[in-house]
């Protein structure tokens, strides 16, 4: 993932403050509109200490997090956290990445129940 397309820590922490969640059996993705809606999609990974024990691990998981959002399909405008479950940690990155992109094609086209 380039550098460009990385979230920074502070934006990170904004989505999972002001973001909504998508659950999923292997994944959360935590989702929040750019306030550029113009700008492409920025990703940001996350992976706990309980979810691998050694930072060789979770760099290992990171990376094919990151490898699977080159397969996602997403709209442009914004800010989207991956952040993997156990359950989801042996999946390949094509798998991964289909599994990601319909999650938010299918939240996207959802109506919008405002209230």
């Amino acid at each position: 993932m380039a550098q460009q397309g990385r979230l920074t820590t502070t934006e990170v922490a904004r989505v999972f403050d002001e973001g909504r969640a998508l659950n999923h059996r292997w994944f959360t993705l935590r989702i929040l509109s750019a306030p550029g809606s113009g700008e492409a999609t920025r990703w940001g990974i996350a992976v706990g200490k309980r979810m691998a024990g050694n930072s060789v691990e979770r760099n290992r998981l990171r990376r094919r997090v990151a490898a699977a959002t080159g397969f996602v399909d997403a709209p442009s405008g914004l800010l989207i956290v991956v952040q993997l479950r156990r359950v989801g940690s042996g999946i390949a990155p094509v798998p991964l990445g289909a599994a990601i992109s319909d999650r938010l094609k299918r939240e996207l086209a959802r109506p919008c129940t405002g209230g």
